[in-house]
């Protein structure tokens, strides 16, 4: 399992998924005590990998 990254976010919007959840949108935001890069990577490696 791979380590989870350490992020900063923000949220910008959100509504009611259904009767138990909501739907969140979120803007990550870049920072010097972040994992901002190593997630950027990560996700571009997944997603030329599938």
């Amino acid at each position: 399992m791979s380590e989870p990254f350490r992020l900063m976010v923000e949220v910008v919007w959100c509504r009611p998924a259904d009767d138990t959840g909501w739907l969140v949108g979120l803007q990550i935001l870049e920072s010097d005590d972040t994992a901002y890069l190593e997630w950027v990577e990560a996700v571009a490696r997944a997603m030329s990998e599938g």
